[in-house]
């Protein structure tokens, strides 16, 4: 599964600068906009790929 994820993320990174951040939620706001990670939990797993493991307080 997380290849898979993987996967995904690597034809979808392209699409990063498409969109906007929501700004008008603080926390998003100070979010680095190039950083690209999900995380899917299934009943008994946690799938990762990409930027999960970033910095949260600023």
């Amino acid at each position: 599964m997380n290849s898979l994820l993987q996967e995904i993320l690597n034809d979808c990174r392209r699409y990063i600068k498409d969109g906007n951040v929501a700004n008008y939620i603080p926390e998003l706001a100070k979010t680095n906009t190039n950083e690209f990670g999900v995380c899917v939990m299934t009943e008994n797993n946690m799938h990762l790929a990409g930027d999960t493991a970033c910095q949260t307080d600023h």
